[in-house]
């Protein structure tokens, strides 16, 4: 008997180690750092390109670095989205951090989640600390801080409040943000399980020689404290409203405010992004 409350146990724990640790599977782009205008050196490439993996990593996503010194795609925008559509496919968790030589812009294009981790304001924060590095043709330093900054965002989790809004129809997409489930929920399930079944073990084996059957009253004598966290995003509602963009001082891209993402169509995927000249 005790055999088969033993197995029950390390099943019913195994169960919820796959439950409570699911393996995130994402794709990536087969080149992380596309330098086709050769703004880095070999170095560089090789650290940009372990940095990009720290960042998938922690993001789930598929990150690229991207320099070009021809734009067949008509704006830097187009073309970013169409590298990600291209690379990976409709609505992909993707970022990508584009330098057009030709358009002499900065962009970066959001795909997926990536689109709520990076919201027009953190965009802005991203492009106005690397823009001047890119004037001052330091491209690897604007490109690390993208790296960097992405990441931490991502480790910050998606804002408080945080909506999409398209910039067509000014139609506001509210979500509910839920994130994976924590180890907290499995250590403290397998750790009240644990003691459970270890008061059951220790009374059934004090009293073994009396062959009195015991039973545990499991429902009043344990206590179980979750910290409850989820893993996708929900919608919650959706209204309308026009907004206005400005797009002084050569910035382009989102107009939202606060914690908001300013998303567009392009070959039916849903983008979001922001740039600037340089």
């Amino acid at each position: 008997m005790m055999k088969k409350i033993i197995l029950t146990f390390l099943l019913f724990v195994g169960a919820l180690f796959i439950f409570a640790n699911p393996v995130f599977a994402y794709e990536t782009f087969s080149t992380r750092v596309d330098d086709k205008a050769n703004l880095f050196t070999p170095e560089q490439k090789t650290q940009l390109e372990e940095k990009i993996k720290e960042v998938e990593e922690t993001s789930k996503s598929a990150i690229a670095i991207v320099t070009i010194t021809e734009n067949d795609r008509g704006s830097s925008r187009t073309y970013a989205d169409y590298y990600i559509l291209d690379n990976l496919g409709k609505d992909k968790n993707a970022a990508i951090f584009l330098i057009d030589m030709e358009r002499r812009n900065l962009w970066i294009s959001t795909s997926g989640i990536m689109i709520d981790f990076l919201s027009d304001k953190r965009i802005d924060n991203i492009i106005n600390q690397a823009y001047p590095l890119a004037t001052d043709q330091n491209y690897y330093s604007g490109a690390q801080i993208f790296l960097n900054d992405t990441e931490q965002y991502v480790k910050d989790g998606i804002e408080k409040g945080h909506f999409r809004i398209d910039e067509e129809t000014g139609e506001v997409t509210r979500t509910k943000v839920k994130t994976p489930v924590s180890t907290t929920i499995f250590g403290s399930i397998v750790a009240s399980l644990a003691a459970t079944f270890g008061v059951i073990f220790t009374t059934r084996s004090r009293y073994k020689v009396k062959k009195v059957p015991y039973k545990y009253d499991w429902q009043n004598n344990y206590k179980l404290k979750l910290n409850t966290s989820n893993d996708s995003l929900i919608n919650t509602f959706v209204t309308t409203r026009r907004i206005h963009r400005d797009n002084s001082n050569n910035f382009t891209g989102g107009g939202s405010s606060g914690g908001g993402s300013t998303t567009h169509t392009t070959g039916g995927g849903t983008f979001g992004g922001g740039g600037h000249s340089f």
